[in-house]
């Protein structure tokens, strides 16, 4: 993007992102949050917004949501997402889901285990390069340009990863699948 930015205008462009390498929830539990937790209401994650049933304008089932769900509740952040702003609210206790809405849970719980299996693996970078080669072209372009290089990058990814599975983890939403989520 930076490259496309300096052709476009001729003059260096560089992005610089401290965000990197956090998981959505350690964004989420950032002091600036807390200052603007009134304003949750007023933002949107989901993947088909503006869903507008029921004046509901998040499904609460799509990947999106669920992402955003673990984030604001790892952070503390829950009790400022109003529950009315979700079509099914999988955080709802005896709230009614179909199997068709349940789907992305067990999409994103399959990935929590594929991940956990990766992560314990004597070599856990060959080990999620092998499951997912995408990476290997990420920490490489990244690597080049990274203080530390490719082996930083390297470490980074993993360690972001194990942090998303520690708040995966720990979502209450997966009981839905007979799962018990850890204490925090």
């Amino acid at each position: 993007m930076g490259e496309l930015a300096e052709a476009l205008t001729g003059d260096p462009f560089t992005f610089h992102n401290p965000y990197l390498f956090q998981t959505k929830g350690q964004m989420c539990r950032h002091p600036a949050m807390r200052r603007l937790a009134d304003y949750i209401p007023t933002t949107f994650s989901c993947d088909g917004y503006p869903v507008q049933a029921r004046r509901r304008p998040q499904c609460g089932s799509c990947t999106s949501c669920l992402l955003r769900r673990v984030s604001l509740q790892v952070a503390g952040l829950s009790a400022y997402d109003p529950s009315n702003h979700y079509v099914c609210d999988l955080l709802a206790p005896g709230a009614k889901a179909s199997e068709k809405q349940l789907q992305p849970l067990k999409a994103m719980e399959w990935q929590f285990r594929k991940l956990g299996q990766k992560l314990h693996a004597a070599s856990s970078w060959q080990s999620m390069v092998t499951e997912f080669p995408e990476l290997q072209s990420v920490a490489s372009e990244l690597g080049a340009r990274a203080e530390g290089g490719e082996r930083q990058v390297r470490h980074s990814v993993l360690q972001l990863y194990r942090r998303y599975a520690v708040e995966w983890e720990r979502f209450s939403a997966r009981e839905r699948l007979g799962v018990r989520a850890q204490a925090a």
